[in-house]
């Protein structure tokens, strides 16, 4: 007898990001407004083929205006029946404090989910060119532990690929990257070592770093196959220890 297996799928999508598509694009000119986000989930209903959407994010913030008109946008999406849940990413923690307080004294779930930059490689690399990322910072880590209902949602959370690229083709492969740097070369001798520990890939003893923390993750990845995406879901299989990283 065939046994059918079901899938469980949270569908995610985001709205707000900065117009890229004219000669000059500005990442500073915000589109975070109703009827950006509007036309931006429309356009997620339409090419997803959905009635709704489980979790929206606002790509970006725009912090000229107030929080409590940003979660009532998300909240009529949420009364249309468009969305499930709405979360941020790229927001500061001083703005997703106002939002959680602004939600509480409307009766509201508020964000569920956060995306900031965060990775093993991270306190090593350099200013990245696009200012208007946020790096989940020792602060919005703390925020995180004392607020585990908005779960950290890291982004970036291989590194772009720098420890995958270093292992299989040396320095030069890499000289470039924002994160070259000593502590990253260090941390490949880390990563090295966790892979021979557990018999793991380079992906797996990069997303398990993740997997350490004293608040909850779910890192960001993007697979380029089936078995990438395996990999990358193997590594909650492994029983990584905080020690492992702490060197």
């Amino acid at each position: 007898m065939r046994e059918h297996h079901i899938l469980d799928v949270i569908l995610v999508s985001k709205g707000g990001h900065p117009d890229m598509t004219g000669p000059n694009p500005d990442m500073h000119k915000s589109r975070v407004s109703e009827s950006c986000l509007k036309y931006d989930l429309e356009e997620s209903l339409r090419v997803l083929g959905t009635d709704y959407i489980d979790i929206y994010f606002y790509h970006r913030d725009n912090e000229d205006v107030p929080v409590s008109e940003l979660i009532d946008i998300m909240e009529d999406f949420r009364k249309q029946g468009k969305i499930r849940y709405y979360a941020c990413s790229n927001w500061t923690t001083a703005r997703m404090k106002e939002a959680d307080v602004y939600a509480a004294s409307k009766g509201c779930r508020g964000f569920v989910a956060n995306e900031a930059l965060y990775n093993i490689g991270e306190p090593w690399m350099k200013p990245m060119a696009d200012d208007t990322l946020v790096i989940m910072d020792k602060e919005m880590q703390r925020y995180h532990e004392e607020n585990p209902q908005n779960l950290a949602m890291p982004y970036s959370a291989a590194c772009n690929g720098f420890f995958h690229k270093l292992l299989a083709a040396g320095r030069e492969a890499v000289v470039n990257s924002e994160y070259y740097a000593e502590g990253n070369l260090n941390n490949m001798r880390i990563i090295s070592k966790l892979m021979e520990k557990y018999r793991i890939s380079v992906t797996q003893a990069v997303l398990g770093y993740l997997t350490c923390q004293n608040f909850q993750c779910l890192p960001l990845y993007g697979p380029r196959n089936t078995e990438d995406l395996k990999d990358a879901m193997g590594t909650f299989e492994i029983p990584f220890r905080a020690e492992d990283y702490r060197e």
